[in-house]
């Protein structure tokens, strides 16, 4: 059976966590490991978690250096057969998501290195938008679906070694993507899956510090892709522009996004 390592970093964010706790809980399949991470809250969590059975999760809880910093934290205890990251206040789309991925994976013909999908982006439940995921070759770009979307296996991430990069403040997701899918050599193990995996909750850092994340992501592009820096500063321009558009005129900016 495969199983999945669920990983999840929190931060004085109690209520989030015990709605990601139900979306776990409710899973149809159930082989997978809930991995917490918890930035020393003061909210009530480290009672929370000591309450659960200890069956219901492993986790620890202690100052960290950031919220990338935890993600590396997880990934060094987890076990599963694939890692996939899902923080205090986001969901997994339904009962049935790990069972659909479960049941994409045993009619591959090739086992899968990256499996991916789309999302639901919510900021409230009467406030949701589809998020339909790109291709994956679309990364040069920006993130082609959401991070809460996609599952890594460990095994080929443990091997090589690959951990989110600290150097990036805002946007080291976007650096851990684009090494791991910079060291896949064949594509037939890059699977995507025609469906909603999660439901992610907006309003992180990456928006927030929107402008401080367009420079790391040129960095992540010129140092990480390789791209010359001409087509990364046409990227960063474009990025830039968008980011000012979606202050002024956010309702056309979600028309762009959520096609």
């Amino acid at each position: 059976m495969v199983k999945y390592s669920i990983i999840t970093v929190t931060w004085n964010d109690l209520s989030g966590l015990k709605n990601t706790y139900q979306s776990i809980n409710n899973q149809v399949y159930d082989n997978y490991e809930w991995i917490i991470i918890d930035g020393a809250s003061k909210d009530g969590t480290k009672e929370w978690l000591e309450s659960l059975n200890g069956n219901s999760c492993t986790w620890i809880s202690e100052s960290d250096k950031g919220i990338f910093d935890a993600m590396n934290k997880g990934i060094k205890r987890a076990s599963g057969d694939f890692l996939i990251f899902m923080n205090s206040g986001d969901y997994f789309y339904d009962t049935l998501t790990l069972k659909d991925v479960t049941d994409q994976i045993f009619n591959s013909s090739v086992k899968p290195i990256f499996i991916y999908g789309d999302a639901i982006d919510f900021i409230s439940d009467n406030n949701e938008f589809y998020k339909k995921a790109n291709h994956y070759k679309t990364i040069y770009k920006t993130m082609f679906t959401s991070h809460q979307a996609m599952f890594f296996n460990r095994e080929f991430g443990e091997i090589n070694n690959i951990n989110y990069p600290l150097e990036y403040k805002y946007t080291a997701d976007y650096a851990y993507i684009s090494l791991y899918l910079k060291l896949i050599k064949d594509n037939n193990k890059i699977i995507y899956l025609n469906k909603p995996i999660c439901k992610f909750l907006l309003g992180g850092t990456n928006e927030t510090q929107r402008f401080k994340a367009l420079k790391e992501d040129f960095n992540i592009r010129t140092k990480i892709m390789e791209m010359n820096i001409l087509k990364a500063s046409i990227l960063y321009a474009l990025h830039y522009g968008h980011t000012l558009m979606k202050k002024v005129l956010p309702s056309l900016s979600r028309k762009i996004k959520y096609k």
